[in-house]
């Protein structure tokens, strides 16, 4: 996990949707946290929640859950299927606003220095 993530949320073959979380979150908070998005732990798998009930709208569910936390303040790292801001962005790139001017992540809008 990269650090400055909170949580990770993504498919596994095994255990369908999963997520785990960092160092950087108490894990009696990521436990709390993940309970309460419908995630249980994985017996013998330290750290390791599975999605209770996958096949019960499982992606907009696990979608809703990187929202919340990420809503709370949390960094959240997910699959793109399972990321709510990725997704909206894969289905409507021009919905979003470019960068602004000047903004050094795009050089294209630098100014110009005449």
């Amino acid at each position: 996990m990269q650090p400055g993530i909170h949580s990770t949320f993504g498919d596994h073959e095994r255990h369908g949707v999963v997520a785990s979380f960092s160092s950087a979150l108490p894990a009696h908070m990521a436990r709390w946290y993940l309970e309460r998005e419908q995630f249980e732990p994985i017996p013998g798998e330290t750290g390791l929640y599975r999605l209770s009930e996958p096949e019960h709208d499982g992606q907009r569910r696990t979608r809703q859950a990187v929202h919340d936390l990420r809503r709370r303040g949390y960094t959240v790292q997910a699959d793109m299927s399972l990321d709510p801001a990725r997704l909206a962005f894969a289905r409507h790139p021009t919905a979003f606003p470019p960068p602004p001017i000047g903004d050094p992540a795009c050089p294209k809008h630098q100014p110009s220095r005449s």
